[in-house]
């Protein structure tokens, strides 16, 4: 970002092709903070291929934890594996992520 050096450029943070192990999404958020202008809320395995959500290698909580330090306000995108049932599976995509938001922001607010 410091090379483009452009007040307008600003970045998707996708959680599926950043993956790491352990928190290290959570630090690269944190140092991006400024320049993250959304979320792709993606999960994958090891191997790279995208799977259903909450069954690959993404640590949805510390990214949400991460999201909730920098007080990030933007707008998330699922773009998930959609399984044998598209819809069953993007219910069940945001109740997975809403359980997650919860059990960090507390059940009373509705930080997505």
């Amino acid at each position: 970002m410091k090379l483009i050096d452009k007040k307008n450029v600003y970045l998707v943070y996708d959680t599926g092709n950043r993956l790491k192990k352990k928190s290290k999404q959570y630090d690269e958020i944190i140092k991006l903070k400024k320049f993250i202008s959304h979320f792709h809320l993606k999960d994958k395995n090891w191997k790279g291929k995208n799977v259903i959500m909450g069954t690959g290698s993404v640590n949805f909580k510390y990214i949400f934890e991460a999201i909730k330090k920098i007080k990030f306000k933007g707008n998330f995108v699922f773009e998930t594996n959609r399984g044998e049932n598209p819809i069953k599976t993007m219910i069940n995509n945001k109740k997975y992520i809403l359980n997650i938001v919860s059990s960090i922001y507390g059940k009373t607010k509705k930080p997505i």
